[in-house]
């Protein structure tokens, strides 16, 4: 496999395979560093196309960081989480900036993600865990530091029946709902999932829901909703845990 953040997730969740007992973490007698801040973005992979991914990591302690680790894993683990021992094992981090009392970390990575995936297990919520160390030795341990999404992108189709109707009059509007199959390399109904129909009436910046409708098993849909006034019509969709939130092209009827 060849993208370096599928490989870091599938990473832990090997290491994890040989834990059987979540971490009980004494208090320290001291205070230990504290973790001022922790930043990563979700992730959308589609079948082609460049996606950014970044970490960072700061923490704080008067008398300096000696060292900050990371490591990801994927919160699906039957509730295993990882040890502080295997934290301090990754090298997922580097360092960015310091000072006297203070150290940011991250990762970066840039690529085309899709060609990094090959099975649709890969999909879900992923945490950081952090582990820092002071130059006195005292550390800060957080298994669940910030989570995020390696979801299947979605795309999400709109299109009315009409584009001109009485006011107070019915309009349809129907759709399409497919998702990036990694495995396969191709676009794949999205069935069985909830969509809204949002409107937005003309000179207004806020969309209304009209209605909602599931998916068929081929991924399509229809809702049908009174229109009142000329605006733009869409579908919404919220996504899942492994499939991403998606939302149409404006369609514009004219009520009259």
């Amino acid at each position: 496999m060849r993208n370096r953040i599928a490989s870091a997730a599938l990473a832990g969740a090997a290491s994890l395979a040989a834990v059987t007992v979540a971490p009980t973490v004494a208090a320290a007698a001291t205070p230990g560093p504290v973790i001022t801040r922790v930043s990563v973005n979700d992730l959308a992979v589609a079948l082609t196309g460049h996606q950014q991914f970044a970490l960072r990591i700061s923490a704080s302690d008067a008398q300096g960081i000696k060292s900050i680790h990371a490591l990801i894993w994927p919160l699906a683990a039957n509730g295993v989480r990882p040890t502080p021992a295997l934290v301090a094992q990754s090298n997922l981090v580097t360092p960015r900036s310091r000072t006297s009392t203070s150290e940011t970390v991250g990762f970066d990575f840039s690529d085309d993600f899709a060609k990094g995936y090959d099975a649709d297990y890969e999909a879900g919520e992923f945490g950081i865990a952090v582990l820092v160390t002071a130059n006195d030795g005292t550390t800060t341990y957080v298994p669940k530091a910030a989570t995020y999404f390696i979801r299947f992108a979605d795309a999400l189709s709109a299109k009315a029946n009409t584009k001109q109707v009485r006011k107070s009059a019915m309009v349809t509007v129907k759709g399409q709902l497919n998702r990036a199959d990694w495995d396969l390399r191709k676009w794949r109904a999205n069935g069985g999932q909830w969509v809204k129909l949002q409107y937005r009436k003309a000179g207004s910046n806020t969309w209304v829901t009209e209605g909602w409708a599931k998916t068929t098993a081929s991924g399509a849909l229809a809702v049908s909703a009174r229109d009142h006034a000329s605006g733009w019509w869409r579908f919404s969709y919220a996504g899942s845990l492994t499939c991403a939130p998606a939302t149409s092209t404006q369609y514009w009827i004219t009520a009259g």
